[in-house]
């Protein structure tokens, strides 16, 4: 099982959390807001015992990263050369 510790400044965290309650505000318009999308992904793992996750269109990996303690393999795919770089070392310790 992959543990990962979320590293996160305070204004990071709460820039999240008013975009969720700003697309709230909104009436929940496409695309939803990372924060809810990572919240239904933990809550569709632990519900139904998934223990993969496959991401396509990894970026920077921040989805990968918050939902990996609920899993127990994990598969990222970027086509980008230099975002896949840059999620291939945040990765690394992983492998």
């Amino acid at each position: 099982m992959y543990i990962l510790i979320m590293r996160f400044t305070l204004l990071g965290r709460v820039g999240r959390y008013v975009s969720y309650l700003l697309w709230l505000a909104k009436g929940q318009p496409v695309p939803a807001p990372n924060l809810y999308k990572e919240q239904l992904i933990k809550l569709l793992a632990v519900k139904y015992g998934l223990k993969t996750f496959v991401e396509t269109g990894t970026y920077y990996g921040d989805t990968t990263h918050s939902v990996a303690r609920f899993f127990d393999k994990l598969y990222t795919i970027e086509l980008d050369d230099h975002l896949y770089d840059k999620a291939k070392r945040r990765f690394a310790k992983f492998e």
